[in-house]
């Protein structure tokens, strides 16, 4: 009977290991690169946070979100104007913005953070969400765009 009991136990530990060894294969080839923290959320522009310079609040008049989709687009709303665009992101939290597109409709005579926002989304090398924010850094981290 010792017998059959160490053959039992063998098996088990041998199921668990290829049990174990599939799960880890399976959560390492995670195709969207970081992507699902991004996705299935529109984030509202908070703050610009520009280095050496003191943070921009954005007016309650304008409007500046983004929306990531799964097949690497994004789309948005740059006060009165669409953004859209691709983006490239990986596990380590990189992410560039490619062939931004923005529409040109006049949106009034007051000041606008347009320009700032488009010239920071432009250079945008790495994201992190914390406390449910989305933060995307520019000039090598120096300064940030933070949304809600």
């Amino acid at each position: 009977m010792k017998g059959i009991a160490q053959v039992k136990t063998k098996c088990i530990v041998k199921r668990a290991m290829i049990y174990f060894s599939i799960l880890v294969f399976i959560s390492s080839c995670d195709q969207n690169n970081g992507v699902t923290k991004l996705t299935g959320h529109e984030w509202v522009l908070k703050s610009i946070e520009p280095k050496d310079e003191d943070k921009v609040q954005v007016n309650k008049d304008e409007v500046y979100t983004l929306e990531f989709f799964e097949d690497y687009t994004i789309t948005g709303q740059v006060n009165c104007n669409i953004l859209s665009a691709y983006y490239e992101s990986d596990k380590k939290e990189n992410l560039k913005f490619k062939m931004l597109t923005v529409t040109e409709k006049y949106c009034g005579d007051y000041y606008s953070h347009e320009t700032l926002y488009l010239s920071a989304i432009n250079i945008t090398d790495s994201f992190q969400i914390v406390s449910n924010e989305l933060v995307l850094f520019y000039e090598d981290g120096k300064s940030k765009l933070v949304f809600k």
